[in-house]
């Protein structure tokens, strides 16, 4: 088994196209179908597929296959820049961070920026904007080098720690009965129906285990704060119940009202992650300033 291989691999996996994948790794396309083949036999397990409508799918083996084939070969990847830095001093400044929308406030950018400001290794960000599984699938495969993210599942490669939480709170029209309200006793909506999240937001299990006893008719079938405020925002009787996240600030005609009687666990925490595998410098050097950062403040998140 050779790096090409898995390479080839992974290409196909992504593309899901022979000719495609063959273009962008110039080869011929015999040629990549005779590399796919050598591989499957050498692991033991058919890894692709064709459809009845003649597509290349992964299988359930290959899918196994491909988050492995990632995290090898971005650790191999990042070796090869961890040896070149020890060796020559060649430096990649950029950190790779991806971050949910929730944790992008001014305490956040004023963090990444301090360590632009005060690093010598002069910085740069690639940041991506995603949910918490989607990066912490990424930061697995070696897409990126570190997260801000809701803790999805117990990965022992990772490494959380805690930088702020979400309250659970009450959203409303402007023009609702409730809008001037400072606060709500949970007792109140008792028999309401509300809109909540779907089960695939790692949020939904923190508002259903808080709301479990309250009576409350959960409507759960959407994946963000902002798909629900877009919805309140448009239907004055509407209501939502989701965690306090700043970027439903951008909507105009929502009023966000915390909700009393939850409970002090009532609350979605959210966490900086990063692999425990070593890393560049400059990662290596951004995630020390962000341990240090948060020894020092208690919360990257705002509440309402």
């Amino acid at each position: 088994m050779t790096l090409d291989q898995l390479r080839y691999f992974k290409t196909l996996a992504e593309v899901l196209n022979y000719t495609k994948a063959a273009n962008g790794l110039h080869l011929s396309q015999p040629a990549l179908s005779s590399a796919i083949s050598r591989l499957e036999f050498e692991v033991g397990a058919k890894l692709f597929e064709r459809n009845r409508a003649g597509k290349v799918e992964l299988t359930e083996a290959g899918e196994s296959f491909y988050e492995h084939v990632c995290l090898a070969l971005a650790n191999i990847d990042n070796g090869i820049q961890l040896a070149r830095e020890a060796e020559r001093g060649m430096l990649n400044s950029t950190v790779l961070i991806g971050a949910i929308p929730c944790v992008q406030s001014a305490a956040w950018s004023r963090m990444v920026n301090s360590f632009r400001v005060e690093s010598p290794l002069h910085p740069t960000y690639s940041i991506r904007q995603a949910h918490s599984a989607e990066l912490t699938g990424q930061l697995l495969r070696g897409e990126i080098d570190v997260a801000f993210v809701s803790k999805v599942g117990d990965d022992s490669r990772i490494n959380y720690c805690p930088c702020g939480y979400q309250p659970i709170v009450l959203c409303v029209n402007s023009h609702h009965p409730w809008a001037k309200l400072k606060s709500i006793p949970v007792e109140k909506l008792r028999g309401k129906s509300v809109l909540t999240y779907e089960d695939a937001n790692a949020a939904a299990a923190t508002v259903k285990r808080s709301l479990a006893n309250s009576g409350v008719d959960m409507q759960d079938a959407f994946l963000d704060e902002m798909t629900m405020a877009a919805l309140v925002q448009v239907d004055r009787l509407s209501m939502a119940v989701f965690c306090y996240s700043l970027v439903v600030e951008a909507i105009d005609g929502i009023v966000v009202i915390p909700i009393e009687g939850l409970g002090e666990d009532a609350r979605h925490d959210v966490y900086f992650a990063y692999l425990k595998s070593s890393q560049r410098a400059v990662s290596a050097a951004f995630i020390e300033h962000m341990l240090k950062y948060l020894e020092e403040h208690e919360s990257l998140l705002r509440e309402p």
